[in-house]
């Protein structure tokens, strides 16, 4: 990706970076709800040095949006269950 964002960011990068951003977090966290695409989703603000990064994830665990200081993910479309189609038996 030109960005540099890829799978590995969305599926193991962002809790590390979320892991990271605890240990070094300069005040106390706070969470929100809010819908994401009629979807609730749980977010966590970590205030860091230079500024606050926002971790959201909807009840399933999946990722809903991030803002970081050198990225911004958001969730544009999601479908609650598995495509069968994907399987292979």
């Amino acid at each position: 990706s030109d960005t540099g964002i890829t799978p590995d960011f969305a599926f193991g990068d962002v809790a590390k970076r979320l892991r990271l951003d605890a240990s070094r977090n300069t005040g106390d966290t706070s969470t929100t709800i809010v819908d994401v695409l009629g979807y609730p989703a749980t977010c966590v603000d970590v205030p860091v040095s230079g500024g606050t990064k926002q971790y959201c994830s909807l009840l399933d665990g999946v990722l809903s949006s991030f803002v970081g200081g050198d990225v911004t993910v958001s969730m544009t479309s999601y479908v609650a269950q598995g495509d069968p189609s994907l399987l292979s038996t």
